[in-house]
């Protein structure tokens, strides 16, 4: 375990790659005595279609809901505290870390496509090179080893 690790930022996706994440998340921060900050970017959008400011209202809301709905179903009993923000999410994962005063970033690699991928990884190895704490990622291949050794499982 990690010791010193007491404020823990699992930023998220609304999908499955994020789950074992977050119960290495709470596992730590239960262990540490800690804080989990549980943190979801929304990607401002240009859409022609639609005006990109109402799409990114829009996202934002729906996003709101998600995240606290996840908080709900899956910290109880956990101190915690639900950031959501606009912006390039490395960016905004960094800006965290100082706000919060991150001991630890736990995010998880993906299982997209390539160009997803390329995408995705690109912000993980952003935070990875860029941050003034320690990250741990999970890989695909370690999604249900934590998922089989979490006692929340």
């Amino acid at each position: 375990m990690i010791k010193r690790a007491r404020n823990l930022l699992c930023p998220i996706e609304f999908d499955d790659s994020f789950s074992s994440c977050l119960e290495l998340a709470k596992m730590l921060v239960d262990h540490n005595q800690g804080k989990l900050y549980l943190m979801h970017v929304v990607a401002p959008t240009s859409d022609l279609l639609v005006s990109g400011g109402l799409r990114t209202d829009h996202d934002l809301a729906t996003s709101e809901i998600k995240l606290r709905q996840i908080a709900q179903e899956k910290l109880a009993g956990i101190p915690h505290a639900e950031v959501l923000r606009v912006g390039d999410p490395a960016e905004e994962i960094l800006k965290a870390e100082r706000e919060f005063g991150i001991d630890l970033v736990v995010m998880p690699t993906h299982r997209h496509g390539e160009v997803s991928r390329l995408l995705l990884e690109s912000v993980t190895r952003r935070v990875v090179s860029e941050s003034i704490c320690p990250v741990t990622t999970l890989s695909e291949k370690a999604w249900n080893s934590v998922r089989r050794t979490s006692p929340a499982a």
